[in-house]
């Protein structure tokens, strides 16, 4: 919808609206990074217990024929939410470029996630894991910074 209308509409509108969209993404992210991947930095151990329990559960409910829809549910529910926040994400980020380059970008990002998803299944058991979360959760606070600033320059524009 942005692509299709930003050239017909006032440039204060359209950057109005660019601002907001980035605005929301960086909101977003932040609010995903507080939420669900710092308190698991603080207490790592404490954090790794309690997920260790619930899957445990999980699995001794569906053996039992308890809940067979517990699996179908984790699954389904991780991914819709991994596929909302893509979509929050690409929103905030192609508002700042050409239709194409985001293309070439999802396509390449999807790419890119599929050779590391592989490599970090193979390798799991020698890495640590718990490194490498914390890494990429500093990287999407600075995703989410830089999201801020552009947001914040196309409101001083508007």
């Amino acid at each position: 919808i942005y692509y299709s209308t930003s050239d017909i509409m006032d440039p204060k509108d359209s950057s109005l609206l660019e601002a907001t969209m980035l605005g929301f993404a960086s909101i977003c992210i932040t609010y995903f990074f507080i939420t669900h991947l710092a308190p698991g930095m603080k207490s790592n151990d404490q954090w790794k217990d309690k997920w260790e329990k619930k899957m445990n559960d999980m699995v001794e409910d569906a053996l039992k024929g308890n809940d067979p829809w517990n699996f179908f549910m984790l699954t389904f529910t991780s991914v819709l939410r991994e596929g909302i926040e893509a979509v929050i994400f690409i929103l905030g980020i192609g508002a700042m470029y050409a239709p194409a380059a985001l293309v070439i970008g999802s396509l390449g990002g999807l790419f890119i996630g599929c050779v590391l998803g592989f490599g970090m299944f193979l390798g799991s058991r020698q890495f640590d894991m718990s490194s490498f979360f914390m890494a990429s959760a500093v990287f999407l606070v600075f995703i989410a910074a830089g999201l801020a600033a552009h947001s914040s320059y196309e409101f001083q524009k508007a």
